[in-house]
């Protein structure tokens, strides 16, 4: 099992990682690893916000429109092919902003757990020079 493994395992096992003494030997042999932990994209969580108001109008004003065209010649037609798809269209936009949103904020909680992991190790490492 790799060292990646390991700390998956012990994360899913404790709900954080516990640094044993074979993971600070390991980073003290690879110190560029240990920076890769932190090494994260950053993802602008306000183009998500956009997304999702703009699916939310979108489907919000679809529904609405319904009404307009209730009594027209075309109001079948507008409702079931054009309203319908543009609704749905509006349900995926704002669907899939949400999910995104949840994503990056598992994905900045993960950050924020590796940034204490990468400090504790290397704080390990160092306390681990001295014996």
């Amino acid at each position: 099992m790799n060292i990646e493994d390991k700390i998956l395992e012990s994360a899913l096992k404790h709900g954080k990682v516990i640094i044993t003494d074979e993971m600070v030997e390991y980073y003290k042999n690879n110190p560029n690893d240990l920076d890769a932990i932190i090494n994260q994209s950053y993802f602008q969580t306000k183009f998500l916000q956009y997304f999702f108001v703009l699916g939310l109008v979108l489907t919000i004003g679809v529904r609405l429109m319904r009404y307009l065209f209730q009594d027209n010649e075309l109001g079948d037609f507008v409702d079931r092919i054009i309203l319908d798809v543009l609704s749905e269209i509006g349900i995926a936009v704002f669907g899939g902003a949400l999910t995104a949103y949840f994503l990056e904020f598992l994905r900045k909680k993960h950050f924020q757990e590796s940034v204490l992991f990468r400090k504790e190790m290397k704080k390990r490492i160092e306390e681990s020079k001295f014996k």
